[in-house]
């Protein structure tokens, strides 16, 4: 979950500051880099008879922390 929510936004925004993105299109890569897994993960796995109630937990759980690391990840654009 720290990958997900912690590392992508921060390899997202190395990157985009290597390709030389603007602050508004930054700012558009860490949001999207930084949402919880999607809910349709859930769907899958009940379909695909995977552990469907342990991916509930997980989506979420993420949700919860991304209510913390999203408003970071957004705030950190204006520190680059």
């Amino acid at each position: 979950m720290a990958l997900k929510l912690v590392a992508l936004p921060l390899v997202a925004a190395i990157l985009a500051r290597q390709f030389g993105v603007g602050a508004l299109d930054l700012a558009v890569a860490l949001t999207a880099a930084s949402v919880p897994t999607s809910s349709a993960a859930f769907v899958l796995a009940k379909q695909m008879g995977g552990d469907a109630q342990l991916m509930a937990e997980l989506i979420t759980l993420q949700t919860l922390v991304a209510f913390v690391t999203m408003p970071v990840a957004i705030w950190s654009v204006q520190m680059l």
